[in-house]
């Protein structure tokens, strides 16, 4: 199965939602994204 950017892309925007209203895992978040960024 091959696991394209835009499958991330929702991936990481889904988690990100779903612990945005945690501000105890807002840095797991930032810390996916900040390497998600660096895949790109």
């Amino acid at each position: 199965m091959a696991i394209t950017v835009v499958d991330i892309v929702n991936g990481v925007a889904y988690l990100f939602d779903k612990i945005s209203n945690t501000d105890t895992q807002h840095w797991k978040a930032d810390l996916e994204l900040e390497q998600f960024r660096n895949v790109l």
